[in-house]
């Protein structure tokens, strides 16, 4: 939206939401100007992510035009 703070208040509430409901997922909002995005999980593989992509928009339809897959740098845990 254009208001900066109904976006970023909403990109929050997204976040608590869907950590609530996977919170073996990293959430984290993001100000990318002029833009607050919410990005979910942290995966080794594209199939990892298709597969978390397609269980949010299962779970959460009203945000599914939003989602998609973002190619990034990831942190890997040591073990």
């Amino acid at each position: 939206g254009n208001d900066q703070r109904t976006s970023r208040d909403e990109a929050n509430r997204k976040q608590s939401l869907i950590a609530n409901q996977y919170p073996e997922h990293e959430t984290v909002v993001l100000f990318e100007t002029p833009f607050w995005r919410l990005r979910v999980g942290n995966f080794k593989t594209i199939l990892e992510a298709e597969e978390a992509l397609q269980q949010l928009k299962e779970n959460f339809p009203s945000f599914g035009k939003e989602m998609y897959i973002v190619v990034d740098e990831v942190k890997i845990p040591i073990n």
